[in-house]
């Protein structure tokens, strides 16, 4: 379970299922001026 190691695996994929997860998210919508997690 390290994070840490799957960032580095893959950065950009990351970033690709974040933005997927976000567009998908209502709170892209109101938060999309921001680039922030919410805490989930």
């Amino acid at each position: 379970m390290s994070i840490i190691k799957q960032r580095q695996r893959s950065a950009k994929g990351s970033l690709v299922a974040y933005k997927k997860r976000f567009q998908n998210s209502p709170h892209f919508f109101i938060q999309n001026t921001k680039p922030i997690a919410p805490a989930k």
